[in-house]
């Protein structure tokens, strides 16, 4: 029936005549509101400024470190770059941790939270220079980059505001503070004195369209990048497995045909066997791998061959020519040479290739680049290249100079990385780059990401192996870049040698440093005193004194004796300032029977050796005499220094300086009354004594001046 009645009056209401309007409107029950279906732009902006002024959103971080009570949580926010305006990428990750922030809050938690920006760098100074970076100075260039990042930092902060992300708005850090760069900058030298930091001539990821050095991670790969390949032949000056007059070439394939005028070698793999091998009736012999003949056979679309075939390593001993100056190259062996692409055999060029640069340090190859910051050839290259990018032009003028030696040249397409702020290719280029070792640190870096617990924790695991998987294949980091806009590295070069130096006091040799921590342990003066021969200050005093003294106590386990029974270990002799314990064994401090008086004896005649010591060591170095006033940790370097020294003495036989009437006074009455408490015990028959680690946990030290 209903189907009826819809197929009869379905017409009825199809047309605009027949549809009253508003006459089904009251039967239609459905939520009533006065919201707008949409607003302006103007009163959106008015509702979320009147949302935000009523909620207080801008008062709740401080109210909640006033009024939260339970544990602190501190998020560590990664900052945006201050390149741009806000953008969904800004709204998801300021809203996300927001959200997590806001719920700790709600459970009684008081959270810590210091937004940021990272204002350096070349995104930052790319947009504030746009087209006017080849005519603009370095000052200009960062004063120009600075205003670029102050107005965007306000932009961005207004609208992380506007969304009501609670954080500490009024004490955000920004990279290009004089505090931050500064802290940056002592970073930059404590890892250098450690042994962490390095300059070297190593091939980096190097961008001609923004002409600096990039890392791994600004790299970002297209995967229809077409390359020029070529398989070229050159000529061997020497085989020795090969005599025909017509002579022997080697086979070689490379994308990157720009780099052979930089060839320094060939590579094989002494574990693949290579073929001797002829195309068609062409005289000259050719030195492929075995197991890619058919796919060279192809790419060249001619007939190979097979004369002989031969293990990698009689390759050894080798040589050819080089494709442009016709220097005598050596074949070196390899692992990187393979037998699953190209012909076996690989043109080396180090100043453009990881991996070649590996095998030049391994044979001591010199490295140098003839290609300069903006991807051209120097002139040491020649006339004909000279000038020309390498990428396109010189590719070109390559190809023609080495035509009659290039067997096959064509389009390759591959993966290939690209500067992902320019979105031009890159290349591999050798230059002078600072460098983190990351080789050193990976290990402890790896045990310290064993504690840490990702989140969700569902995929933690595969997330860590991951991490440490590009942990373990970095050797190092290139830290550097050729910009004006960044913290600079605080290193002064050589101006004749061009060798860096980085010390924190430059100007003072290691000559002098020694003898000022010398004048002052044998003297025992000021250290604004000691330092007026070498026209210091006291607090540059201070610093080098120290430095000098812990580098001396590092030699401990060298020059003091270790304790190395249980005894020794556990037992400590004392004075009467302390009270006994298991461990310390000091004076009875009221002896009342005979035993206890010849404990007290037997204690101080004990201690007798320790304080004659003491008495040997002040007077070599009065400092311990005078009193060091500086602070714990140091006085603990200067005092194990003094004991080095003291033994180093011992070793060369240098003797001790005069003993004055009032020493041996004191040792006469310290040799009469052993039961008199904290009697110098000084005797000039104990120089023969040496110092061991047990002394200096003794309590007596603290007790002396």
């Amino acid at each position: 029936m209903l189907n009826n009645f819809f197929q009869k009056y379905a017409r009825t209401y199809s047309t605009a005549k027949s549809v009253q309007k508003g006459k089904y409107t009251k039967t239609i029950l459905l939520p009533q509101t006065k919201f707008p279906l949409r607003l302006d732009k103007n009163k959106v902006v008015e509702r979320d400024k009147r949302i935000n002024n009523l909620s207080a959103f801008k008062d709740l971080y401080t109210w909640q470190r006033k009024n939260c009570k339970g544990p602190e949580f501190v998020l560590h926010d990664g900052p945006p770059y201050a390149n741009g305006t806000p953008h969904m990428g800004h709204c998801i990750n300021k809203i996300l941790k927001d959200t997590v922030l806001r719920s700790k809050i709600i459970q009684g938690t008081k959270v810590h939270y210091r937004p940021g920006w990272d204002c350096h760098g070349l995104p930052i100074e790319m947009k504030a220079v746009a087209s006017n970076l080849q005519k603009l100075t370095p000052l200009e260039i960062r004063s120009s980059a600075r205003n670029f990042a102050k107005n965007t930092i306000a932009i961005q902060r207004d609208a992380f505001q506007s969304w009501g992300v609670v954080a500490d708005w009024a004490n955000p850090y920004l990279t290009f503070e004089k505090g931050y760069v500064k802290n940056q900058s002592e970073k930059f030298v404590e890892l250098y004195e450690k042994g962490l930091v390095f300059r070297e001539v190593k091939p980096v990821y190097w961008s001609p369209s923004s002409m600096t050095a990039l890392a791994e991670a600004e790299l970002e790969y297209n995967s229809q990048h077409s390359s020029t390949e070529v398989i070229l032949r050159l000529k061997l000056a020497t085989c020795p497995f090969y005599r025909d007059k017509e002579g022997i070439y080697a086979l070689i394939w490379t994308t990157t045909p720009w780099t052979l005028p930089c060839n320094q070698a060939i590579c094989f793999n002494p574990g693949l066997s290579y073929s001797i091998v002829k195309v068609g009736d062409k005289p000259e012999a050719l030195i492929v791998a075995s197991n890619l003949i058919k796919d060279v056979s192809k790419i060249l679309n001619a007939e190979l061959k097979v004369l002989s075939s031969f293990p990698g390593e009689a390759l050894q001993g080798a040589t050819y020519y080089h494709p442009f100056n016709r220097e005598v190259l050596p074949f070196l062996p390899s692992d990187h040479a393979t037998d699953t692409k190209g012909t076996g055999l690989v043109h080396t060029a180090p100043a453009h290739g990881h991996d070649d640069f590996l095998v030049a340090l391994d044979h001591k190859l010199f490295t140098s680049s003839l290609v300069d910051e903006n991807g051209c050839y120097t002139s040491s290259v020649g006339a004909k290249l000279a000038g020309l990018f390498v990428l396109t032009e010189g590719t070109k003028v390559v190809l023609d100079i080495l035509k009659e030696d290039i067997l096959h040249a064509g389009n390759y397409i591959h993966s290939y990385p690209y500067d992902w702020r320019t979105k031009q290719p890159i290349i591999i280029r050798a230059s002078k780059q600072w460098f983190i070792d990351t080789n050193q640190i990976k290990h402890k870096a790896i045990e310290v990401l064993e504690q840490v617990q990702g989140l969700p924790k569902f995929n933690n695991e595969m997330c860590k192996t991951m991490l440490t998987t590009q942990i373990l294949k970095r050797p190092y980091w290139c830290i550097s870049r050729q910009r004006s806009w960044g913290v600079p590295i605080p290193v002064f070069y050589d101006a004749r040698s061009d060798e860096p130096i980085i010390n924190r006091n430059f100007a003072v040799s290691a000559e002098c440093m020694v003898l000022l921590a010398l004048r002052y342990l044998a003297t025992g003066c000021f250290l604004s005193v000691a330092g007026d021969f070498i026209g210091i200050d006291k607090s540059t005093a201070s610093r080098l004194t120290t430095k000098v003294c812990r580098a001396i106590a590092s030699q401990h386990r060298i020059f003091i004796k270790m304790p190395t029974t249980e005894e020794e270990m556990r037992e400590r002799i004392g004075d009467a300032g302390y009270a006994i314990k298991p461990y310390l064994i000091t004076p009875l401090r009221n002896p009342i029977t005979r035993t206890e008086n010849l404990f007290n004896e037997s204690q101080i005649r004990t201690r007798n050796p320790i304080e004659r010591c003491f008495g040997v060591m002040k007077r070599r170095f009065p400092i311990l005499s005078f009193g060091i006033r500086q602070r714990a940790e140091k006085v603990e370097a200067i005092v194990i220094a003094t004991a080095v020294l003291h033994n180093i003495a011992r070793n060369f036989n240098d003797a001790l300086p005069d003993i004055n009437e009032e020493e041996q006074e004191a040792i006469a009455a310290a040799e009469i009354n052993f039961e008199v408490e904290n009697v110098p015990y000084y005797n000039n028959g104990l120089n023969n004594a040496y110092i061991s680690e047990s002394d200096f946990t003794s309590g007596v030290y603290t007790k002396r001046s």
